[in-house]
């Protein structure tokens, strides 16, 4: 027997070997996914593993909860891990980003309670009965014990919130922590649905949803990348006097470079976001031709508001200046950070739109929207 014929047969039984539940010995096959890299599934015979990876450093690297109908008793082969009975019922909801993916698959009729209730965009929890649990990372607990939902979903992404996760359980509570937010790919945090469309029966619904999604937006990114001019794009703006950058490898940079523009701020790898002095942004936006999600601006008058020496911008000079605040709330309530998790296609075509608009010359903004000065005068 060759070499490589025993480190492929050694592979194959170390595979089988994790998945092995520790009760007994009954085999389980791994579900595939197509851009999500913070979730694992394993399907046992009764059972249903899922393994949710920890961003939180000095956390344990993943959180495990086992999901068994709740029309069977709990079978003797399952294994270690939180158990979930599916499908879900009743539960509280602690991320605004995850009340498409909920509303997807349950339509909202479970939910209890809502963190952050006041920052929600959606309309359909306008006329729902639906407790405001105060702050998402930092909910009340007694509010929550009241409401006796079978599952909180949380999400944490500082070691302050781990805690909040950690007191919320040592209540008796059930909590499963998300973290769709810190998926790279934009089609990675779309994907969690499959992981709902588990929790709430609705598997089929949730992978055609999936589907649907993924190819609409690599419909797009095609026609995108088949453009040779590549305008170069800044974004955000300074917030308390620092400016952070998403990193090149993070998802907000892949839909830029995905609707065919240059993203100009970083070229390394890094997925999450890191501070960058006043003169190296200067010194980008005197080459960019388009600014993308400045802060909380509406007109340009409030950039000038902001920081007067944006005026030299040349985005900003020609008048290039969009913001994903066209569908929000008065008290600060946004979609695009809410339906934009699961809808990355609705976001890419923004994108390609406001680039090249000769592309798509018949789509109107969505999320986006072109920033004017109120007074007229410039």
């Amino acid at each position: 027997m060759n070499r490589k014929r025993i480190i492929f047969l050694l592979a194959c039984v170390f595979s089988l070997t994790v998945c092995l539940p520790e009760a007994a010995r009954t085999e389980c096959r791994a579900v595939p996914f197509a851009k999500a890299r913070n979730v694992g599934i394993e399907k046992g015979g009764s059972w249903t593993r899922l393994r949710v990876r920890n961003p939180i450093p000095g956390a344990s690297e993943e959180n495990v909860y086992i999901l068994v109908s709740r029309d069977v008793p709990l079978p003797p082969d399952i294994p270690s891990g939180r158990v979930i009975r599916v499908p879900v019922r009743t539960y509280c909801n602690m991320s605004t980003t995850l009340i498409p993916f909920l509303e997807a698959m349950d339509g909202l009729r479970g939910l209890r309670g809502q963190g952050g209730r006041a920052y929600v965009f959606t309309k359909a929890l306008d006329a729902a009965v639906v407790a405001d649990l105060g702050p998402g990372n930092a909910p009340d607990p007694e509010r929550i014990l009241s409401l006796a939902p079978e599952i909180v979903f949380a999400y944490a992404s500082t070691p302050d919130e781990l805690e909040t996760i950690r007191r919320l359980e040592s209540l008796g509570l059930s909590v499963m922590s998300v973290t769709e937010f810190a998926e790279e790919h934009p089609l990675g945090r779309a994907e969690w649905i499959r992981v709902f469309g588990l929790l709430f029966g609705r598997t089929g619904e949730a992978e055609e949803l999936y589907r649907s999604i993924r190819t609409s937006y690599e419909s797009l990114a095609s026609r995108a990348a088949a453009l040779s001019a590549r305008p170069g794009v800044l974004v955000n703006d300074s917030f308390n006097g620092v400016w952070y950058v998403p990193g090149g490898m993070s998802w907000p940079a892949i839909l830029i470079r995905d609707a065919g523009g240059d993203y100009l701020l970083d070229t390394t790898d890094r997925t999450w976001s890191a501070p960058v002095d006043f003169e190296t942004i200067a010194a980008i936006a005197a080459k960019a031709d388009f600014w993308l999600n400045p802060g909380v601006w509406k007109t340009l008058d409030d950039g000038v508001l902001q920081d007067p020496r944006y005026r030299s911008f040349r985005p900003f000079r020609e008048g290039n200046v969009y913001n994903n605040n066209a569908r929000t709330t008065p008290a600060g309530g946004s979609d695009f950070h809410e339906s934009g998790a699961l809808r990355p296609d609705l976001i890419l075509a923004d994108l390609i739109a406001i680039l090249h608009p000769n592309l798509l010359p018949a789509h109107r903004l969505y999320y986006y929207r072109k920033l004017e000065w109120k007074s007229g005068a410039r």
